[in-house]
């Protein structure tokens, strides 16, 4: 069967007998049985085959002008191929009356980039402002849960060499030579703070001075509940877990609904524990082969509620 909301819905009020009488809706208590299905076995349902990062080109800026009332940077044409990240950042260089350093941009169109501070009143009106913009930093699909493995198309590439978040920001001011038996990456996790999505970056070190080597990366999907209560969860197609994600789905609601008969832990527990999950997790092993985790990859998490571990292996909502 297709699970969708509505089912969920339909599902506990069979299940209880009624409506849900904890103050919490179906739509939060679905998405609490998916988190906790993705995170209670390495599935291998949730495995992408290998996927293309966009990687971005250093751009560079000679003879830019700033207009201090809009803090634009403006350079007819500079911008054209550029596409911004969250919390990507300019680096002012030279320029009358700039104060040098790093600036977040904060949008842009093909000729103007609009920052977040002033580079200076005095630089208003200058017309010789240089800088770079390192495009060092890659964004990562939306719905990542755990990075299984990168590769590069450069064949004396070895892969990825992990950094802590204090190593990687050391590295910024020494920068370390460019080395191809390795690129130094870390893992940034940002939610906004006024809350929504979390985005996810990869920030890799050092800044190249020609081009980034293609990157590859397989990963594992992380739950994401869908926009209506009539469309599909992201369950396998073949239903192979509906009848599982159901089970949690209900123990979730009985837990909330009914907790002094027993607490959610320890029916989660014993679901885990179970011979019916370990049927289910066993017939999942035979569908993919899993390439393995990157050990000793790290994670910053950064914006309200997020900063939640540090410099452990990227699994989010462990």
């Amino acid at each position: 069967m297709t699970v969708t909301i509505e089912k969920c819905d339909a599902h506990i009020r069979h299940c209880l007998g009624g409506p849900q009488g904890a103050p919490i809706s179906t739509r939060e208590l679905s998405n609490m049985a998916g988190e906790w299905l993705f995170s209670a076995h390495k599935w291998n349902f949730n495995k992408t085959t290998s996927t293309l990062l966009a990687t971005r080109a250093e751009i560079t800026l000679s003879g830019a002008t700033w207009t201090d009332a809009t803090k634009t940077l403006t350079k007819t044409g500079a911008f054209t191929d550029y596409s911004r990240l969250d919390e990507d950042k300019v680096r002012i260089t030279a320029g009358t009356g700039a104060t040098l350093g790093e600036y977040e941009i904060t949008a842009n169109d093909a000729n103007t980039l609009t920052l977040a501070t002033s580079i200076g009143v005095a630089a208003d009106g200058q017309t010789d402002i240089e800088g770079a913009l390192a495009n060092n930093t890659i964004a990562l699909p939306s719905d990542l849960r755990h990075i299984i493995h990168i590769d590069t198309n450069d064949g004396t590439a070895e892969g990825f060499s992990w950094q802590s978040e204090g190593a990687f920001s050391n590295g910024r001011v020494g920068r370390w030579t460019w080395s191809f038996s390795a690129i130094h990456g870390v893992i940034v996790a940002t939610q906004p703070a006024a809350g929504g999505a979390i985005s996810y970056r990869l920030e890799i070190d050092p800044e190249q001075s020609g081009s980034i080597p293609t990157l590859y990366m397989r990963y594992s999907v992380g739950w994401r509940a869908p926009d209506k209560d009539t469309d599909a969860l992201p369950l396998p197609a073949d239903g192979s877990v509906d009848s599982l994600y159901v089970q949690a789905l209900l123990a979730h609601a009985e837990g909330y609904d009914r907790p002094e008969e027993m607490k959610l832990h320890e029916r989660l527990a014993e679901l885990r524990d179970s011979k019916y999950f370990k049927q289910i997790a066993s017939r999942d092993g035979t569908k993919k082969t899993s390439f393995g985790p990157v050990n000793g990859s790290g994670i910053v998490y950064r914006g309200s509620n997020y900063i939640r571990g540090r410099h452990r292996r990227f699994v989010q909502g462990d």
